[in-house]
């Protein structure tokens, strides 16, 4: 007798249940097609998982893979709790690759979370073909963003080269429209702590979905983070500094456009604020660099020097190791092979004077920052790098960084060098 189809669920960066369009796409096609079709969930994780960078580092650090593994443990828990269908494993590999693990029947419907990223959209690609080989029918979602480009006025091949292009595009398009957030979310009382976290990093967080919930509700509504947000978005040191959200957008634990709404919520409240404002504007910015990513494909990396050898760069060594005679640059790269953190503003630095200062090729600075980040998304790391360099979109003349300036200005009193150096 043969199998009967299943319905099964491809997750990589989309680690939770609140707000997983893909997860209720699933659900509304099954409900209307085969209410009693069987339910799997593949957990594969990004990719890139056991893979190494061209200059041969892996492209995830231990801490890296810590954080991931967390966020998956979070999300298996309350899979498992839920009681939504049989949850499986297969870190790093793609549905064409899952021979052992599962064998979907003739008929059956894959779902899953579109990616921005050149190799998720080859995977992707590569899937489309072996579910047409195979029989299967394969959905694809949006779960990434605040926005779908089908509501937009405007094809994504027509994506203005410019972030404040795409900002004025938006604002004479279709108002968006956020859903009403009305279910019960499973809020932890206190972000829970990786256990392994660095007595001195400023992301000290586990990453399950409850924490990233409760760092949300801290943040916006039990203390003054969202108000007071441009005030402090370019503190160094500590937890309170910024809104800490990243990492688990990163992961998927925690769902941007549920965020965004939290954020006209409050100010719909409580009145709109100048960190309110800017906030948003920098998730717009998160988006923008997405789409781009997505538009690009493998131009989003730019000129790859093969034949660079990081082993035999004195310069790039001594940057790497926080070695380097510009004692903020070495504060903020200890940090960073410390923690798995850095602030937005001494990434800044770090990567102008690797560019600038260095005069080292760009595209290996920000493969080291992709080895290293628990934040690391591609789109908006390769696309900051390419934004100081002067290169890709916003293109322009960049000014280096004058890292005494800024050491003098955001550390006057070294307490953030004296931490890390």
């Amino acid at each position: 007798m043969p199998t009967p189809p299943a319905y099964c669920y491809w997750i990589r960066n989309d680690l939770r249940l609140h707000d997983n369009r893909t997860w209720e796409a699933l659900c509304a096609h099954r409900a209307a097609h085969a209410p009693d079709a069987p339910v799997f969930a593949v957990l594969s994780g990004p990719s890139g998982w056991d893979e190494a960078s061209p200059w041969g580092w892996p492209r995830f650090s231990e801490a890296r893979m810590n954080f991931w593994k967390s966020s998956a443990a979070g999300f298996a828990r309350a899979w498992t709790n839920a009681q939504l269908g049989e949850l499986l494993e297969c870190w790093g590999k793609a549905p064409y690759e899952w021979t052992g693990v599962l064998e979907l029947p003739q008929g059956s419907c894959l779902f899953a979370s579109r990616g921005h990223g050149f190799d998720e959209s080859a995977a992707e690609a590569q899937t489309k073909h072996w579910a047409q080989k195979n029989g299967l029918e394969v959905h694809w979602v949006e779960n990434h963003d605040v926005w779908d480009p089908s509501d937009w006025n405007f094809r994504l091949k027509d994506l203005p080269p410019t972030f404040t292009g795409f900002r004025k595009k938006l604002e004479k398009g279709t108002p968006l429209v956020l859903p009403a957030f009305t279910q019960p979310l499973a809020y932890a009382a206190a972000p829970a702590l990786l256990p392994e976290h660095h007595p001195h990093t400023s992301f000290p967080f586990a990453g399950d979905e409850a924490s990233a919930l409760a760092h949300v509700r801290r943040f916006i509504w039990e203390s003054d983070g969202l108000a007071r947000y441009k005030e402090t978005r370019n503190g160094l040191l500590g937890v309170p500094y910024s809104g800490k959200i990243s990492p688990w957008l990163a992961t998927g634990a925690l769902s941007v456009r549920w965020v965004w709404a939290e954020v006209v919520r409050f100010e719909r409240e409580r009145g709109r604020t100048d960190g309110s404002e800017w906030f948003l504007l920098e998730l717009l910015w998160r988006s923008y660099f997405l789409w781009a990513a997505r538009a690009d494909g493998p131009k989003l990396f730019g000129p790859q020097p093969a034949h660079f050898q990081p082993e035999k760069s004195s310069a790039f060594l001594k940057w790497s190791r926080g070695e380097t005679p510009d004692s903020f640059v070495n504060a903020g790269m200890h940090e960073l092979v410390a923690t798995g953190y850095l602030s937005n503003r001494l990434r800044q630095n770090v990567a102008s004077f690797f560019i600038h200062n260095l005069g080292l090729p760009w595209a290996v600075g920000a493969s080291f920052m992709e080895h290293h980040l628990l934040d690391y998304e591609t789109a908006s790391n390769w696309g900051n790098w390419a934004y100081i360099a002067g290169v890709g979109r916003n293109p322009g003349n960049r000014q280096p960084f004058n890292t005494v300036r800024q050491a003098d200005f955001y550390d006057p009193d070294g307490t953030y060098r004296r931490t890390w150096n």
